[in-house]
């Protein structure tokens, strides 16, 4: 009985022992072939364990590679971060999520998002390559300030108006037009409506109904606008609305134009015509324009009244002109 569990204690230990060596070779082959990646150092830097995604996200065919290129700080493109990091790890014990720029083994540009674990001496930290994401993140940020740049050129801004929360998001250009600030919290639909010059806001609330029914886009609703500060602009709007999976309407997005310095050299022209009409019709004096490569025939108000002749029956040509001259005259 005694020779009997001895040996039943040593088949089990060995059952035992094949398990573990069984788990520890599963655990090192998901470690090895982790998508991120795993490090181990000791706090004096040198370079215990990296799997394949960690040697290969710096440049390195085998750990032994790696140490013999990779010292404390090296690889870090700010040498002083690593005792920032040391420092946080000693204090709290962890590390999360801390994003800091390294570089490969050719010293191209590496951002690595990192967590780590410190147990006595041994620091063990994940790796995350988030290089392409900083890319895609600069990329779009480089866009938004050139498209922003472009908006300020124009004095054209950009707003979306969401029907079911009833918050209306503009551009930087948008608020400025609209004399806000982008920093104001929470602007409605109702904030935006309350600006808009009293005689027009029906006109606004048309157009809206007006495009939600025929689902198309406006394409150009003048209105006039009073800033906080009492100022008055004029602005084109443009917009379109956008439709749920139910055709019920979830939002708009369009653009806004200032055209106040327009509609002022509109008007400023519009006077000045008056004037010139005006003084043409007291002085007796009337004026024509005659294109010579079209044939096309202007006159003023005051030259078909000389000639005694409506506008609208008299065809704008030369020809027609000779047909008016006493025929020695011509």
């Amino acid at each position: 009985q005694v020779i009997a569990a001895h040996l039943g204690l040593e088949i089990h230990k060995s059952i035992l022992k094949d398990t573990l060596k069984q788990s520890e070779k599963c655990y090192r082959t998901l470690v090895d072939n982790a998508p991120i990646g795993i490090v181990q150092r000791d706090l004096g830097g040198e370079l215990l364990y990296a799997n394949g995604t960690a040697l290969e996200m710096f440049g390195y065919r085998t750990l032994e590679e790696a140490r013999m290129f990779v010292q404390p700080s090296t690889h870090y493109r700010n040498p002083e971060i690593r005792k920032t990091m040391i420092d946080m790890l000693t204090q709290t014990g962890r590390l999360t999520d801390f994003e800091v720029e390294c570089m490969t083994k050719t010293g191209d540009p590496l951002f690595i998002l990192f967590s780590a674990g410190l147990e006595g001496d041994i620091i063990t930290g994940m790796l995350m390559n988030i290089t392409e994401h900083k890319r895609i993140v600069e990329s779009l940020r480089k866009n938004e300030k050139v498209f922003e740049k472009a908006q300020q050129i124009a004095q054209v801004g950009s707003w979306e108006w969401d029907m079911e929360t009833d918050m209306l998001h503009c551009s930087n250009e948008a608020y400025r037009i609209l004399g806000m600030t982008p920093q104001e919290s929470r602007v409605t639909f109702d904030t935006f409506l309350a600006m808009v010059h009293l005689d027009d806001r029906q006109k606004v609330r048309n157009a809206i109904d007006e495009l939600i029914a025929n689902d198309r886009k406006e394409e150009g609703l003048e209105i006039r606008i009073i800033r906080k500060n009492g100022a008055k602009r004029s602005v084109l709007l443009r917009g379109q609305a956008v439709f749920a999976s139910n055709r019920k309407p979830k939002s708009m997005i369009g653009a806004v134009l200032d055209i106040t310095e327009r509609k002022q050299a509109e008007e400023a022209l519009l006077k000045s015509e008056e004037r010139l009409t005006e003084a043409q019709r007291i002085g007796h004096v009337g004026s024509w324009d005659w294109d010579v490569m079209s044939g096309h025939l202007h006159w003023s108000d005051e030259t078909f009244r000389i000639f005694g002749l409506i506008p609208q029956e008299f065809p704008a040509t030369y020809e027609a002109f000779l047909n008016r001259i006493y025929p020695r005259d011509r």
